[in-house]
């Protein structure tokens, strides 16, 4: 599978902590795929954070739950026309990149 064409969604809310270490560790097994962190009204730095690493943050202006930025997320995917292939990760770490690998390979 092209890599290109893949996209991985990360809502975030207030996850300055750990934001960077799950693109960080998607970077490192999910080489070429694009990641992209919705920031849904964070208080923090997740943003900023997500922005320092080089992927894409779409913000949103005020906290809208787990399944909008997820949602909002699809949609900017969609939008760009670039991708065939989109899923999401968890912002806490929760989810193995291993996973997002595994499908990748079906």
């Amino acid at each position: 599978m092209d890599r290109s064409k893949v996209a991985i969604v990360i809502p975030a809310f207030n996850e300055a902590q750990t934001i960077q270490a799950v693109i960080n560790e998607l970077n490192d097994k999910l080489m070429d795929v694009d990641i992209i962190v919705v920031d849904d009204g964070s208080s923090d730095e997740t943003a900023a954070k997500a922005r320092e690493m080089g992927v894409k943050v779409v913000s949103q202006d005020r906290n809208r739950g787990y399944s909008e930025a997820i949602n909002r997320g699809f949609t900017y995917a969609a939008e760009s026309g670039k991708y065939e292939y989109v899923t999401t990760v968890d912002a806490d770490g929760q989810h193995d990149p291993e996973s997002v690998l595994s499908l990748i390979h079906i």
